[in-house]
């Protein structure tokens, strides 16, 4: 777990954050160099930091101020993002979008990448493993094939149920739980749409108020 990760859970068993005034593309902005800030383009050529990560970014400049928990808003914008950036690899690239639909009154935000797509297998494994799971129910799961909101993509938003756990140790399915905790207290939700061998795309969807 990164400090701002033990920041963040320290500030929510002590103290509910007030409600402030905030802008999302702030928010991505700033996430999008704290993930990777040696990526291709913001070092010198020929720095050992450098990496061939592209990032792609494209914000809705009607995006308006929402208010809400900021920081929450952020760590959950930085767990998803990390995520990607994650399974996009060195060499892969990240994009980053933000869309205000003023006629609902609602702001999605869209963050891809092009890894190898969520490892369906894997996260049945770690949900059965962690418990969270019924052995019972896991065969009926692993029957939806769908490439979108698939059953088994909503389990990455159990606790300690990971994508990554049998690729990389480090990462024990808490950051998702996180945000998505986080994202449905604001009223929102999350799509997941992914494609074995072709990345995946997380869709947040937020009402502004």
């Amino acid at each position: 777990m990164c400090i701002r990760d033990r920041v963040y859970f320290q500030k929510k068993v002590t103290k509910k954050e007030e409600p402030s005034t905030f802008n999302v593309n702030y928010h991505l902005r700033d996430v999008a160099l704290m993930v990777s800030p040696y990526r291709s383009g913001f070092v010198p050529v020929g720095d050992e930091r450098l990496v061939e990560l592209e990032f792609k970014e494209k914000f809705d400049e009607a995006v308006p101020h929402m208010v809400g928990d900021s920081e929450a808003i952020y760590l959950a914008l930085y767990q998803i993002v990390d995520n990607a950036a994650i399974a996009a690899g060195a060499k892969g690239t990240v994009s980053i979008y933000s869309k205000f639909y003023e006629r609902f009154n609602q702001l999605q935000v869209t963050v891809a990448d092009t890894g190898e797509g969520i490892d369906r297998d894997g996260v049945l494994k770690s949900a059965l493993e962690t418990e969270v799971l019924d052995p019972k129910q896991a065969g009926e799961i692993r029957k939806d094939r769908a490439d979108h909101n698939n059953r088994i993509f909503g389990l990455m938003f159990k606790p300690r149920v990971s994508t990554f756990a049998y690729s990389d140790q480090g990462h024990k399915g808490i950051g998702l739980t996180l945000a998505f905790e986080e994202i449905s207290s604001h009223g929102g939700k999350i799509e997941i749409y992914s494609k074995p061998g072709r990345g995946a795309t997380l869709q947040i969807y937020l009402k502004i108020k």
